[in-house]
């Protein structure tokens, strides 16, 4: 298990460089935590007894590019085939504010483990000698489940606010709710309201990790049930979004299509009436984000009956965001109807595009480029839409002339 860490990519080429020097270097946080929950490797973080200067020089040697923005904190990242290895220097912290920390460099390995968030993060694996090394039980916190800080959680927290919502991402990826850490949560509980002082940036980025779990819902319901979501959103969340949230997963269990993550932000915001405007201040959303919002919003606030009797106009106008809007209103009105959702679903996957152009309107019309085109563009889309797709391209060009 853990021993195939070295087979990963050039792991092992990365080993080796590091070995020309004397010291000693292990694998990390999150692949070792992902290897043993049988969670798919995505990054390799690497800590070593060599200073910076040295493992940079010891890449360069090797014609290996290497990256120093994190050269003050000890990390060197080394590229091979345009994949990153973080390495970083074994450290301790001198001073720390809530958001960064003043660090000394070490050669303590457990003094170095100490500084990491959970134990589940302060396990190493040492390749050459094949063995884990596990200062603070986050083997057996694994096996249970259990998301616990390293030493005091209240320290910890205060070291850094962005663990809060790391607890509960983490929670979401490995924790059972059976054996919730209390004092953990009590500490995130405790210090919620400095969430407020983190980077939007930061805190989109571990939101969007918890929304993409499929145990997102349960997740979220216990951060609002404990001041969490009130603080990270600066408002307060309307506590009918737990309900809400749990008929979306009961939903998206009935229908083989899984929705947007972001559905169930939506569904905090749009239930807890916090503006689009609003959520882009605290997260600074992307553009992409920012209009899968205002999109599902327009969709919602038609209701359902509206799109049921508009459908084909909206699957095809709105095929980005037409199966969540569905969704939503379906779990916002207590509607199951499954069948009408795999039919939406059918369509959106067998959806062609609209056999006329604005060259046959030309063309067959005989008018002239300019706002005509378009609105013949539009009667034509009309008159597909109400044959359910059904009409091609001759018929629709018939109806069109005969509507001159």
């Amino acid at each position: 298990m853990l021993e195939d860490l070295i087979k990963f990519r050039d792991a092992s080429n990365v080993f080796s460089i590091l070995q020309e020097k004397q010291g000693e270097s292990r694998f990390v946080g999150g692949c070792v935590r992902n290897v043993i929950c049988g969670l798919k490797v995505n990054d390799v973080d690497i800590a070593t007894t060599l200073r910076p200067e040295e493992v940079e020089n010891l890449f360069k040697s090797h014609n290996i590019k290497t990256l120093d923005v994190g050269k003050d904190h000890g990390t060197i990242i080394a590229i091979i085939d345009s994949f990153s290895y973080e390495i970083t220097t074994l450290r301790k912290d001198v001073e720390t504010d809530g958001r960064r920390a003043v660090i000394e460099y070490s050669s303590d390995w457990r003094e170095d483990a100490s500084r990491r968030d959970f134990t589940i993060n302060a396990m190493s694996y040492c390749p050459k000698e094949n063995k884990l090394y596990d200062y603070f039980g986050g083997l057996e916190d694994l096996k249970k489940g259990i998301i616990k800080f390293v030493g005091d959680p209240a320290k910890r927290v205060k070291e850094d606010y962005l663990r809060i919502l790391r607890f509960f991402r983490f929670y979401a990826y490995c924790g059972k709710s059976s054996n919730i850490d209390q004092p953990s949560l009590e500490a995130c509980r405790e210090y919620a309201h400095y969430i407020k002082e983190l980077s939007p940036e930061r805190k989109l980025y571990e939101f969007t990790k918890i929304l993409e779990h499929e145990k997102a819902s349960n997740t979220i319901i216990i951060m609002g049930k404990n001041s969490i979501l009130n603080n990270l959103f600066e408002s307060p969340v309307n506590e009918t979004t737990y309900e809400l949230l749990l008929r979306l997963d009961k939903i998206s269990q009935h229908i083989s299509v899984s929705s947007n993550p972001f559905l169930k932000m939506f569904a905090i915001i749009n239930i807890s009436k916090i503006s689009v405007k609003e959520t882009d201040v605290i997260f600074h959303l992307s553009n992409e984000i920012k209009k899968y919002f205002t999109s599902v919003i327009d969709l919602v606030s038609n209701g359902i009956s509206e799109v049921k009797n508009n459908l084909y106009k909206y699957i095809y106008e709105e095929r980005r965001y037409i199966m969540d809007a569905v969704v939503y209103l379906f779990a916002q009105d207590n509607v199951n109807d499954y069948a009408f959702l795999e039919e939406v679903n059918r369509l959106l996957n067998n959806l062609e595009e609209f056999p006329v152009s604005g060259e046959d309107i030309i063309k067959n019309l005989n008018i002239e480029q300019g706002t005509e085109v378009g609105r013949f563009l539009n009667l034509g889309k009309e008159f597909w839409y109400k044959s359910k797709y059904s009409v091609n391209k001759k018929q629709i060009l018939e109806y069109l002339i005969d509507s001159k």
